[in-house]
């Protein structure tokens, strides 16, 4: 089986791909953590006294080039993409969120052929790795049931986009998943368009800021096992965006 070599991805989807027989090493930076994000607060309780134990990213291989100026040319090119925001790296489809760069290194390794092993070091913005993105669609409410449930893959808990495309008008939604539940007090009619970001911590309504609103907690879905949603509120179509994590 041939493994792609890990890549560079920025939040307007341009890469960067390192050379082939590029590998990756991921492990945890043992330290409490000044990363913690509200949405994590629950699950960052359970796994490390209330603060993330980020991880260090090492991506390590070996280079061809004529010279060190152009084994280093290649280094700057990595460098300039990896100060990019929103920054994921890619690797045997799985991406996980880069924080920052922390170090790099070049050296020449002595042999004929002009090889050079470079290493790259990164922070991993929070400790899990995400699998490709996965969308569920269905209904809710009146004929169509108030409740779901969703199978999810993966050894940690995500937390999903849940969008609501509004059929019916009402003044109050409520979801209850796995029973953290939460609620928006909100005169909605038909065809508005609620977005609930559980991982960034945001809700919107039409495109426009709803937090106001807003009460309870941002759910997560369960790794590995059945997530029961449970559902109040007008008809509606449930849209739910969530990628696996793997610790």
């Amino acid at each position: 089986m041939t493994i792609s070599p890990p890549y560079l991805k920025d939040k307007d989807n341009n890469t960067l791909s390192f050379p082939p027989k590029f590998y990756v090493r991921s492990e945890s930076i043992s330290r409490r953590s000044s990363l913690v994000q509200l949405p994590f607060s629950n699950l960052s309780k359970e796994t490390s006294d209330g603060c993330f134990n980020p991880r260090r990213i090492d991506v390590t291989g070996i280079i061809y080039a004529a010279d060190e100026t152009e084994a280093l040319t290649l280094l700057d090119a990595i460098h300039a993409f990896s100060n990019k925001r929103g920054l994921e790296l890619w690797y045997k489809g799985r991406r996980i969120k880069i924080d920052k760069l922390l170090e790099s290194s070049l050296q020449d390794t002595g042999k004929k052929g002009f090889l050079y092993n470079v290493s790259i070091s990164y922070q991993a913005g929070d400790p899990f790795w995400y699998g490709e993105e996965i969308e569920e669609v269905f209904n809710l409410g009146g004929m169509y049931g108030h409740e779901h449930s969703i199978e999810v893959g993966g050894t940690a808990d995500t937390f999903p986009v849940i969008t609501l495309m509004m059929a019916d008008s009402g003044d109050y939604i409520s979801l209850n998943i796995n029973g953290m539940q939460c609620g928006l007090s909100y005169s909605l009619a038909v065809d508005d368009v609620v977005v609930i970001d559980c991982y960034n911590g945001t809700v919107k309504v039409n495109g426009e800021n709803a937090i106001a609103y807003f009460s309870g907690v941002f759910p997560r879905l369960l790794g590995g096992q059945n997530n029961s949603i449970q559902y109040t509120g007008p008809d509606c179509l449930v849209s739910i965006k969530y990628s696996e994590a793997y610790i």
